[in-house]
């Protein structure tokens, strides 16, 4: 008797879980389902949950379905499908979302590569205040990849996404400072501190 118990105490505790998720709401709801997929545990009920969650308009499960589609974390890589829901959830707002499908219309992953797309989605989290996309943002403008090449904005952008720690992000913006005129460092300066303080 008890390895039926043992047998049916996993699928209780998925059930439970399941009829939790459905009655948690807002941000909380979403973390659990982030969570939830961010384990390695695979059972078939686990996508199919987040799929139906995704479906239902949470960006915080659009973004965790496609990271898992990506992945092929418990199902098939498919990064045409994982473009959609990177895309759902960045139109819902969720930062990360809009840096991963930035990102893939740069290197054209699952969607036609497209810079200025591209660069337009890693824009609107770095306005957001997404460190990895303030730094991708800053390289294309640096680059001219995707945006018009702007050694002030490049600058200003990896001044923000540049912490203390950073040693790699203090030798990129000593490169930029040796490529601009007084002027030009003075402004990208200025722009960065308008930022921090328009964002505080």
């Amino acid at each position: 008797m008890w390895a039926n118990w043992r047998w049916l105490l996993p699928r209780l505790v998925a059930g439970a879980v399941i009829v939790a998720l459905a009655f948690l709401g807002g941000q909380q709801g979403d973390d659990v389902v982030r969570a939830a997929d961010d384990s390695n545990d695979c059972t078939s009920f686990s996508i199919a949950t987040l799929r139906a969650r995704a479906e239902r308009g949470s960006a915080a499960a659009q973004l965790a379905l496609a990271d898992a589609l990506v992945e092929a974390r418990c199902v098939e890589q498919d990064l045409r499908e994982a473009a959609r829901w990177y895309q759902a959830s960045a139109r819902g707002g969720n930062v990360d979302a809009k840096f991963d499908l930035g990102m893939m219309y740069l290197e054209g992953r699952g969607v036609p590569p497209n810079a200025r797309r591209g660069a337009a989605w890693l824009l609107e989290a770095a306005e957001a205040g997404h460190a990895k996309s303030q730094y991708a943002i800053g390289s294309l403008y640096a680059s001219g990849r995707g945006v018009d090449q702007d050694y002030v904005r490049a600058y200003a952008w990896i001044t923000l996404s540049t912490r203390d720690d950073d040693e790699h992000g203090r030798e990129v913006l000593k490169t930029l400072a040796g490529m601009m005129t007084p002027a030009e460092l003075a402004a990208a300066v200025r722009q960065a501190d308008q930022w921090r303080q328009a964002h505080k």
